[in-house]
């Protein structure tokens, strides 16, 4: 039996530092940010659902609280460490707009292409794919290998409508 699809995703967001040396190592750099994603199946009447938000929220915003406010504004809180003053130092701070959690439909869409390839622990390699809605998620190998199997890629580009099948797999619809 197959797994079935989730009807939607929850997903967070992280601004990622990219370093580009154009010229060489030994020339200027020049630096940009991803808007790097993170997915799960949105579940809120599952119990697993709060745990998996929590970890996305550790990964996105930092270890704190996420939480939306009166105007529905995503905002983060917690404290950092003052080392001059040997004391905790609140913060609560607005998530910015780009950044914030969203939800999405999980609706088969084409336009997904695979931008690089990033490595993980002991040797793990991911593919990064940019999704047409915004946002570069990343794949595993496996699940690459299955697109190319079930679909086509020309040129770095999946030309089948794919839909999201958990945080690491895409599938072609």
């Amino acid at each position: 039996m197959a797994e079935k699809l989730p009807d939607q995703l929850f997903v967070t967001f992280k601004k990622e530092l990219e370093r580009e040396w154009p010229n060489g190592y030994d020339q200027p750099y020049v630096d940009s940010y991803a808007r790097v994603g993170f997915l799960h199946p949105h579940q809120p009447n599952r119990a697993a659902d709060e745990n998996r938000k929590k970890t996305q929220f550790d990964w996105a915003y930092r270890p704190g609280w996420v939480y939306q406010d009166a105007w529905g504004m995503w905002r983060k809180k917690g404290f950092d460490f003052n080392y001059t003053t040997q004391q905790d130092v609140p913060y609560d701070d607005p998530i910015e707009v780009e950044y914030a959690p969203q939800i999405w439909e999980n609706v088969p869409i084409d336009g997904f292409t695979i931008v690089n390839v990033v490595s993980r622990s002991k040797g793990n390699k991911l593919f990064r794919v940019e999704d047409p809605r915004g946002g570069l998620f990343e794949i595993t190998s496996f699940a690459l290998y299955d697109i190319a199997l079930q679909g086509s890629i020309v040129q770095g580009k999946i030309l089948n409508k794919c839909v999201w099948k958990s945080g690491h797999v895409l599938v072609v619809a």
